[in-house]
């Protein structure tokens, strides 16, 4: 099968996600971002599960299920417990985040990529700011096959004073180390993590605060189709 495969070194993701469907483990779904998960993957799939689930159960561990939604209410309660915690937090994502940094030394977590650039993050970005971001991984959207969602992994160390972030582009293949407070400049609306001269030479020739955006996505999306180069 390995001749009819993308080569691992070369493309580690999309070699993973074509040895998963040549192998009859998975297709992709008519549901765009969804995946069929086959007989012969779904069996691997209760394997692992049972073996987790005897590790577990073997230290007292036992199963529940809870609902996937999350009432808002019950991300506030957090700041009755976790010190520090922004009762302003608006997405799970962000109250992952923060919760990890009250209780962990070190932090990886894998966000989209929006994390960088909007303003529901601001509050966040505003408290990473302080800390040591080691690396940012960039997956572009070969994150999650079949998934067309830009998606980044971030590394905290909370150990550590703010000083250089490594930033590794899977997508464009580069590999940068900036410093912290270069990418993270408060007098930029958002994180610039590839900022370099020439971005600074541009930015000083602009006037910003000009305009105001609003994006309508009903309008956005009849504009857009399925295929193309707008999408």
């Amino acid at each position: 099968m390995g001749k009819f495969l993308t080569s691992r070194s070369e493309d580690y993701s999309q070699w993973y996600n074509e040895l998963v469907v040549k192998a009859g483990l998975a297709e992709q779904s008519v549901v765009r971002g969804c995946m069929v998960i086959k007989p012969y993957g779904y069996a691997i799939w209760e394997k692992i599960q049972r073996q987790l689930d005897d590790m577990f159960k073997q230290t007292g561990h036992v199963n529940a299920y809870f609902p996937l939604l999350i009432p808002k209410s019950f991300f506030s309660k957090e700041a009755d417990h976790v010190e520090g915690f922004a009762k302003e937090t608006s997405n799970i994502c962000s109250f992952f985040l923060e919760k990890s940094l009250r209780l962990a030394k070190y932090v990886a977590l894998v966000f989209p990529k929006f994390l960088l650039n909007t303003p529901e993050f601001s509050t966040t970005r505003a408290e990473l700011a302080q800390k040591s971001v080691d690396a940012i991984l960039d997956f572009g959207e070969k994150g999650f096959p079949g998934i067309l969602v830009e998606t980044i992994a971030i590394f905290i160390n909370n150990l550590a004073a703010p000083a250089n972030t490594k930033v590794f582009s899977l997508t464009h293949r580069l590999h940068l180390t900036q410093p912290q407070a270069y990418i993270f400049d408060p007098e930029l609306p958002y994180w610039i993590i590839y900022r370099n001269q020439l971005f600074d030479s541009v930015c000083r020739k602009l006037d910003f605060d000009v305009f105001e955006v609003f994006r309508d996505r009903q309008l956005t999306n009849k504009l857009l189709s399925s295929s193309g180069e707008l999408r």
